[in-house]
């Protein structure tokens, strides 16, 4: 069995337009071979079902850089899944990182720590806010402040300041019952993010198991265009990784089963998973790759 695990923002959409129509090729290739398009995403699940929609997609959701793993109902046989799975609506779900009141708890102690530095989450602002910032549209603007577990935020401190802060915060007794809260920092192509204990790597692995244990052996492709990314593409068989803003930082920190794809967007997704399938391997520097950028 095959399967294919995608970053959404910069890798399947285009980072500005947010469109995929240069990848419809590749899309409708991997339908007709009835291979399982996952996405990973620091979208939330309200702004992956609708995507999911679009692309025909019926198979399981990881929103919100990998906080909870959303199966469809009778995807997977009752017994495959343990009592850690909740039935939430259609979906059985794993959750892997903290409720977004205590993330947003813990975003106001930052804030209070960084006190002569401007600290705005999604939470702080207005949909029209959201949209201006972000380039969607009012509904789906809306649909990204429908948060379940992370909160993106913007922040002008120093990187390693804030990430100084977010620890102590993390390592600290809470406030209103919130007691060594874990937090993870991670850095979109947009905004900061806020998590609990939880990235990409640790729900693809987890979904991937439970891939194995009802289908036997399982090859996985990875592709995703930013740090975010890194446990996502660690955790595939071949990965994948899209030119974008923060190429070399990513690049920087390649393995032996990583490729280079050879645009930027869709337009490289789509070239590279068609290789994927036809079992053509990409094997481009990092110069080349920036060339066709």
């Amino acid at each position: 069995m095959r399967i294919v695990f995608t970053d959404l923002d910069g890798t399947l959409l285009d980072h500005e337009t947010y469109r995929y129509s240069a990848a419809c090729p590749a899309l409708k290739a991997l339908r007709r071979r009835d291979i399982p398009l996952i996405l990973v995403s620091s979208k939330t699940r309200a702004e992956l079902e609708p995507l999911a929609q679009q692309l025909e997609l019926s198979h399981p959701l990881i929103p919100e850089n990998g906080s909870a793993v959303f199966i469809p109902l009778d995807y997977f046989p009752t017994k495959l899944l343990g009592p850690e799975w909740q039935q939430r609506g259609r979906y059985r779900v794993l959750t892997l990182g903290q409720p977004y009141d205590q993330i947003r708890a813990a975003l106001a102690q930052i804030k209070t720590a960084l006190a002569n530095t401007p600290v705005r989450g999604f939470g702080d602002w207005s949909v029209a806010e959201v949209a201006a910032a972000t380039g969607l549209s009012p509904d789906e603007a809306a649909r990204a402040r429908q948060r379940e577990y992370s909160e993106p935020f913007t922040c002008e401190a120093q990187p390693d300041l804030l990430r100084g802060v977010v620890a102590a915060v993390s390592g600290s007794r809470q406030s209103a019952g919130l007691s060594r809260v874990p937090l993870s920092l991670q850095r979109g192509g947009r905004f900061w993010c806020l998590t609990g204990p939880a990235d990409k790597g640790q729900a693809v692995s987890i979904l991937l198991s439970c891939y194995r244990r009802q289908y036997g052996p399982v090859t996985s492709l990875g592709l995703g265009d930013g740090p975010n990314d890194l446990p996502l593409l660690q955790s595939v068989d071949q990965a994948v990784v899209i030119p974008g803003q923060r190429l070399q930082e990513l690049w920087d920190q390649r393995q032996s089963h990583w490729s280079l794809a050879p645009a930027p967007g869709p337009e490289g997704w789509n070239e590279a998973v068609l290789s994927w399938l036809e079992h053509a391997p990409l094997s481009l520097s990092l110069n080349s790759a920036e060339a066709g950028a």
